[in-house]
């Protein structure tokens, strides 16, 4: 049953929407960097930024495309780029399809920085 409201019920405002954040803020790409530079691995990267990991994984990315090298098998671990490659062949560059085949669940964003290595 609805209730109607009286006048001197206060209307709550609507939230403000949540700001999307810069996908790779320089600070944080920078910080990215550090800890990739100092050892940790993609996960470890995600627990100590507090970014999610498909996040980490594009942020790794784009520090590709800047010339930053990068130890993908110490990232990712060598067996889980060797399976995302191996699923890789012939998916004709089809991604999706790539983790389709994988018998894991990868991001995208993971999949790509194995497969652009």
């Amino acid at each position: 049953m609805f209730r109607r409201k009286k006048k001197e019920e206060a209307v709550e405002p609507t939230p403000e929407p949540p700001v999307a954040r810069d996908p790779a803020g320089s600070g944080e790409l920078e910080t990215v960097w550090q800890l990739c530079a100092g050892g940790a691995t993609l996960a470890e990267i995600a627990d100590r930024t507090r970014i999610a990991p498909p996040d980490v994984a594009r942020r790794l990315c784009e520090l590709r495309r800047t010339g930053r090298n990068l130890d993908v098998g110490r990232l990712l671990g060598q067996a889980r780029v060797d399976a995302i490659r191996l699923a890789a062949r012939g998916a004709n560059g089809d991604v999706a399809a790539v983790r389709r085949r994988l018998p894991f669940t990868a991001p995208l964003a993971e999949i790509r920085l194995a497969l652009e290595a």
